[in-house]
């Protein structure tokens, strides 16, 4: 191997050593060690064409979290997307299991559509780059005690001039690591609305059509005349699945342009998350008993089937609704009390598994281990829960288990999302053009 003075000529530079540029290298590698395993705490790694569940990048909730909502206005259904344009603000509200209040604190963080967690809040915040949290109030006559706490955004301090996928952080006041919980939500240009169809892929021998999403759009004026940069998601469920996601456009239609998922990605009839009514404590069609002599009371729920799973289908997202729920009770924010729910799963054949299983849906974001029960014969769990509507779901590693319970009363969501960013080099990350949902064909 020979030796140059000048290793500058990149057609020389092959297989020739230069002592100064091998040193370099080293150094470079060293330094990227170094940093690599410094990274900071509010980085992903994730890969940019493999997007994950939002689910699956947030911070564990601390013990003490319970009944995290964040909507739109005043309806619990609505999907946490504030619009650029103005409009409606979001509403975050929850509990802490707790005797005393405290003021809080809240940080947000914008992060690209893989939710990486990317630019610095001088680049996507106006005003200030966190708030205080200070509507705060006590629980009223319940078993357990808690305090409700309520926060609007946007608002006078904090504003947002960037869109795309964000995560609110709530703390302790003035602690931005002392983490108490995270959730994601979306700031939307809506400036890039188009014709979403959902095309039933019908297969030969099978009743489980999975249907392909397909948007069509026209971009917006200062994204006119380059049909690349762009990617299309599409969700079933934004806080429990990852987005499937295509970034070839369709240049048929031009100034239109196209994007549909693969074949083999269409979705599938799935295993809806299942909803809860605890509105009212007594028994009923779901709840085997109540068992008032408890401190909380305990709420025995029929066990549920993998065979045939059985049940109201939550609403997409299947976050809790409580006001609405409660509306015969007084305050219900307030007086609804938490109960102790026991679950439980029938396995095929009333048999334990090889593989783990576990409560999970946005009843239990992080997941709870179920516990086989060799008496009664099937899994369980139980879960501290407030009154009102709620959603959950079983999960498994277990292959023979997961098969019957995506072959048990399969349906289609009850809706689809699209979410269509754009990677603009000028503000350092994905904007996100639009957010917008369909209903499945009947």
């Amino acid at each position: 191997m020979s030796v140059c003075p000048s290793c500058s000529d990149p057609e020389t530079f092959s297989g020739v050593f230069c002592p100064w540029a091998h040193g370099l290298g080293l150094l470079l590698l060293l330094l990227a060690l170094l940093t690599g395993g410094c990274a900071s705490s509010e980085e992903t790694s994730s890969s940019p064409e493999e997007p994950r569940p939002p689910r699956a990048l947030l911070a564990p909730a601390d013990s003490t979290v319970r009944t995290v909502q964040l909507y739109r206005g005043e309806d619990e259904r609505a999907l946490p997307v504030l619009s650029m344009q103005g409009g409606t603000p979001l509403t975050l509200a929850f509990d802490l299991l707790v005797e005393e209040g405290r003021p809080l604190s809240v940080y947000f963080i914008h992060a690209d559509r893989t939710w990486r967690r990317d630019l610095t809040p001088s680049q996507y915040m106006q005003s200030f780059a966190s708030d205080r949290l200070l509507n705060y109030r006590f629980s009223r006559g319940t078993e357990v005690p808690y305090v409700h706490y309520t926060y609007e955004f946007p608002n006078d301090s904090i504003g947002f001039t960037v869109s795309g996928n964000y995560i609110v952080r709530v703390t302790e006041q003035g602690n931005r690591d002392a983490v108490l919980f995270e959730r994601p939500f979306y700031v939307s240009e809506q400036e890039a609305a188009g014709n979403l169809e959902l095309e039933a892929l019908r297969q030969p021998g099978t009743a489980q059509v999975p249907l392909r999403p397909t948007l069509r759009f026209t971009p917006p004026d200062d994204l006119q005349g380059n049909p690349y940069g762009y990617t299309v998601c599409f969700a079933r469920d934004i806080m429990l699945e990852a987005p499937r996601c295509s970034t070839r456009p369709l240049l048929n239609a031009q100034p239109q342009l196209g994007f549909e998922l693969d074949r083999e990605a269409a979705f599938a009839p799935e295993v809806p998350s299942l909803e809860l009514d605890l509105s009212n404590l007594r028994t009923s069609i779901r709840i085997a008993r109540v068992d008032r002599q408890r401190r909380p009371p305990r709420v025995v729920l029929d066990p549920d089937r993998a065979r045939i799973l059985e049940g109201e289908p939550a609403a997409l997202g299947g976050g809790s609704v409580i006001r609405d729920a409660l509306r015969g009770v007084p305050d219900g924010e307030l007086s609804g009390e938490y109960v102790d729910v026991q679950f439980a799963l029938v396995p095929p054949d009333a048999v334990p598994v090889q593989g783990a299983v576990q409560l999970n849906g946005p009843v239990a974001p992080e997941g709870i281990p179920m516990q086989w029960d060799a008496q009664a014969e099937h899994y369980t769990a139980t879960l501290r829960i407030k009154q009102g509507l709620h959603a959950y779901r079983y999960e498994t590693t277990d292959a023979g288990l997961q098969r019957v319970l995506q072959r048990a009363s399969l349906r289609y969501a009850r809706q689809y999302l699209t979410f269509v960013y754009y990677r603009d080099a000028r503000v350092g990350t994905d904007r996100l053009l639009q957010v917008q949902t369909a209903r499945p064909p009947r």
